[in-house]
């Protein structure tokens, strides 16, 4: 991925989700939700070098 991920973002991973029923050869789409969380507070200057 090239871009900026954002909390809230969907990604869509096709043909990488749960199998069909009747054909297990068949999947189907994989979306992920990201749920982030920021710092509250700011880093440290040893913080912001590791």
């Amino acid at each position: 991925r090239d871009k900026v991920t954002w909390a809230g973002a969907r990604v869509r991973k096709k043909g990488e989700g749960m199998p069909n029923f009747e054909n297990n050869n068949l999947h189907g789409n994989l979306y992920v939700t990201f749920d982030i969380e920021f710092p509250k507070k700011d880093f440290s200057d040893d913080e912001k070098e590791g």
